[in-house]
């Protein structure tokens, strides 16, 4: 099982972005991450997170963090993604 945090070590060159990810199946829909989150995470008209940002911008990743943590079914996690073009 490989970790969802992303903390692997960067190539050099490259630029790392921070994204949020939802497991839809461990998800309830309860809809408190879009409230810790409203500028990251909207609701589909089911009450399930939607990710409305892909790459977070630092305040977003700060929310996003919170909303992370009080998933009560720990269906979000952030992941860091290495780019080389990103660098460039």
């Amino acid at each position: 099982m490989t970790p969802r945090s992303g903390a692997g070590p960067r190539p050099s060159g490259s630029a790392a972005e921070t994204r949020l990810r939802v497991d839809p199946v461990a998800c309830d829909g309860i809809g408190l991450c879009a409230l810790l989150a409203p500028d990251v995470i909207e609701l589909d008209r089911w009450g399930f997170p939607v990710v409305v940002r892909r790459d977070l911008a630092p305040r977003e990743v700060k929310a996003a963090r919170g909303a992370v943590r009080a998933c009560p079914r720990r269906a979000l996690w952030l992941e860091r993604v290495t780019s080389l073009s990103a660098a460039r």
